[in-house]
């Protein structure tokens, strides 16, 4: 009987973590949100279509909504792996999300919530080094894979944690970088073009 009730909790994460909040802000305001700036579903592009208050309303429910399975799951069954696999299922449910033909975001708010509904501590440490980059470079990509970077480096320092919250950051961590490969391909572009705009001055 526990496990079916926690096959239902975890379909349930899926399809709390699939609802893309960003898609129905942007469709109250009559905005095809898929067809502006990159297409994508998350706080950034909604803040280039609709403002800061809709993308900073955007974050908050996308962040809780990998937090409330997590945080549930953990304290429901006053089990920690169970709140793991929770996030996990509303994380890839932002990713691949039901309603939208299993397409969706690239997982960065969700992934916080669901790290802060576990591990708090190691949640705001992320959230902390994602604004920092943010807030010195104007980028969001750079905040994203700066915070996933370093999840995936506390995995293999941070001595308090179990192995499956370990795994939880690198799983997310990973994910992430693959959700951001065309951003990764841009910053190399541009890095490379600043490089030779450089190069051309010094000679002149």
């Amino acid at each position: 009987m526990e496990i079916f009730l926690k096959a239902i909790f975890f379909i349930l994460s899926y399809v709390i973590g699939s609802i893309p909040f960003g898609v129905i802000f942007a469709k109250m305001k009559k905005v095809d949100l898929r067809k502006v700036g990159s297409g994508n579903i998350g706080a950034t592009n909604v803040g280039r279509a609709l403002g800061w208050k809709f993308a900073a309303m955007t974050f908050l429910l996308d962040a809780f909504k990998g937090f409330l399975p997590a945080f549930l799951g953990k304290i429901i069954w006053n089990s920690e792996p169970t709140g793991i696999i929770a996030g996990l299922f509303s994380f890839y449910g932002h990713i691949f999300s039901i309603f939208l033909k299993f397409k969706g975001g690239k997982g960065v708010a969700t992934a916080f919530g669901a790290i802060m509904g576990i591990t708090p501590i190691i949640g705001g440490i992320l959230f902390g080094i994602w604004l920092t980059a943010v807030a010195l470079t104007r980028i969001s990509a750079v905040g994203a894979l700066s915070a996933a970077f370093l999840a995936i480096l506390l995995s293999f320092i941070w001595k308090s944690s179990t192995r499956l919250e370990n795994l939880m950051w690198i799983i997310m961590g990973a994910t992430i970088y693959i959700t951001h490969r065309e951003n990764i391909k841009h910053l190399i572009k541009k890095r490379k073009n600043s490089v030779k705009i450089l190069k051309i001055k010094s000679k002149i």
